[in-house]
């Protein structure tokens, strides 16, 4: 048994040894370090996460949308055509940032090379967006 020194002289502590404080804050300290590391290890390849094989044709969009919205596209517009075209088919996605972005990169783009900036698509940004 464990024994405290108070003001009144030494108490009786039951059932604590010095090693188990250390053995517990050990045990937390490695259960947090799992917490944060296991959702890393545990990711998908970006391959795996859109949930496509990329093979076949490529769409090339360019979209101020968030990444929810870009996986449920990709996997929509796959499917999509491979019924009703039986082709195999992939979105390649340029992520460039917000609406401002976008168009930013779209006029950057052009202003370089008029003949076409290698985008299939633009998904996103806005009636004025579409405007420029």
């Amino acid at each position: 048994m464990e024994t405290q020194s108070t003001m009144d002289g030494p108490v009786a502590v039951a059932g604590r040894s010095q090693t188990s404080g250390f053995i517990g804050t050990g045990a937390f300290v490695l259960l947090l370090v799992g917490l944060l590391v296991l959702p890393f290890a545990m990711r998908p390849s970006q391959q795996q996460a859109s949930g496509l094989e990329h093979r076949g044709r490529k769409l090339v969009v360019i979209s101020s949308h968030w990444e929810g919205a870009r996986y449920e596209f990709a996997r929509g517009f796959s499917q999509f055509v491979h019924r009703t075209k039986g082709i195999d088919a992939y979105v390649e996605w340029l992520n460039v940032g917000g609406t401002a972005d976008m168009v930013k990169f779209i006029q950057s783009e052009f202003s370089r090379n008029p003949s076409g900036i290698g985008v299939d698509m633009v998904f996103g940004g806005g009636v004025e967006a579409h405007r420029h």
